[in-house]
């Protein structure tokens, strides 16, 4: 593995953003403003409380995976609230402790899909790589790739 410079150049670091609300900050520094989205069908929006930093993240930002989507929003180890709901999603609510998972959303029509066995799914989509994550104030997540966590727990608001 290459080491890790401190200077972002034209690479996928140098593209890559953390998103809020808001503000985007890229990589080299550069900030703009977004909106908060709102959640599409079968999606949750969350308010992030707090989001792990994962060796894959740094993977991403570093640019070392193949096939990048750019910009994106790191960060799959979310855990937060619901704020918003999309139509046709069923058992979550708004206020609900929810995590967020690496797998954020699979085809449901492979034969893997088909079989129960997503995590091999050929056309999957990964929060915080082809999917943006929770290094941001809030995030739009999947809502089967949602799941409840309950009140117990360490949740700083």
């Amino acid at each position: 593995m290459a080491p890790r410079s401190s200077v972002a150049t034209d690479s996928v670091a140098a593209r890559t953003c953390a998103r809020s609300s808001v503000e985007r900050t890229h990589a080299c520094g550069n900030d703009e403003t977004q909106p908060d989205r709102l959640p599409g069908p079968g999606e949750v929006r969350i308010e992030v409380a707090a989001c792990g930093v994962c060796r894959t993240d740094l993977h991403v930002v570093d640019g070392e995976l193949p096939h990048p989507q750019v910009p994106i929003t790191p960060g799959h180890e979310i855990v937060g609230r619901i704020d918003a709901i999309g139509s046709g999603v069923n058992g979550l609510a708004v206020g609900q402790r929810v995590g967020v998972t690496w797998l954020g959303h699979t085809c449901g029509v492979c034969h893997y899909c088909v079989e129960g066995r997503q995590n091999l799914c050929d056309h999957p989509l990964f929060t915080g790589y082809t999917r943006d994550g929770g290094f941001a104030t809030s995030a739009i997540a999947d809502a089967d790739y949602v799941f409840p966590l309950g009140e117990v727990g360490l949740c700083l608001d």
